[in-house]
């Protein structure tokens, strides 16, 4: 089974929004929120981790707050000891997110 999909992100609305709610995101993504400089980079990173925890809850049945994620070489996070694959992209206002058995790939640009 997979799964695709694709969310818009009303920016004005969620402006600041990374740092309500912290606890919703892995310490190194707010290590790298601090660092972006355009505000909806910022704001497209933290729901880019909140897609994917959401998305990898519902499909594997790990809880939300049990999500932890490794990241690889190039920077790209997947979760250990588990056969899941995913992918997630983000660009403009819009966050695409694919999840699979198989090798996946998503790419909004």
């Amino acid at each position: 089974m997979k799964k695709i999909d694709v969310v818009k992100i009303d920016m004005q609305k969620c402006e600041g929004i990374y740092n309500l709610y912290p606890e919703f995101i892995s310490s190194e993504r707010s290590e790298r929120i601090r660092r972006i400089k355009p505000e909806r980079d910022k704001i497209l990173s933290f729901f880019a981790e909140i897609k994917m925890k959401n998305e990898i809850s519902e499909y594997c049945g790990i809880p939300f707050k049990d999500i932890k994620f490794s990241y690889n070489s190039h920077g790209k996070p997947y979760l250990k000891d588990t056969a899941v694959n995913f992918s997630v992209s983000h660009s403009e206002n819009l966050i695409a997110f694919a999840i699979s058995e198989k090798a996946v790939g998503i790419d909004l640009e």
